[in-house]
């Protein structure tokens, strides 16, 4: 497939998105996705050489960090497979178990310990792992 934008090269970025809940798909290239200057543009070269922030070895996904995020801060996280899943069964598991009909200022605090677990629990997980 070539690229959308400057119809030379192969499509080798598949940007997906949703607007209005409406489902959209980029189809570009490498050099025409770095050109843009979009978000996606920046996490592209974000995960050129990553390694997962946990473990080290070379990450195979990124993108904004949404415990962070909640908090107000902007990051962006890179991860292996096998630390993603583990990342994603804590977060969904403990977000699961959060009590119901917090103020805003308690979810916040919930959502900071939660970061802080999340970090704690990943660094215990690895080193389990490991022996």
């Amino acid at each position: 497939m070539l690229c959308e934008q400057c119809h030379q090269r192969e499509a080798t970025n598949h940007i997906c998105s949703f607007v209005d809940g409406v489902k959209h798909v980029r189809n570009i290239c490498t050099e025409c996705l770095e050109s843009s200057g979009t978000p996606e543009a920046a996490l592209a070269a974000s995960m050129r050489g990553a390694r997962c922030d946990f473990c080290g070895t070379p990450a195979n996904m990124g993108g904004t960090d949404p415990l962070a995020l909640c908090v107000g801060d902007h990051r962006l996280t890179h991860f292996c497979f096998s630390c993603s899943d583990e990342y994603n069964r804590f977060t969904e598991s403990a977000t699961e178990r959060m009590p119901k009909g917090l103020s805003q200022q308690q979810q916040l605090d919930a959502l900071r310990q939660l970061r802080q677990d999340t970090e704690k629990h990943m660094k215990d997980w690895l080193s389990r792992r490991s022996q």
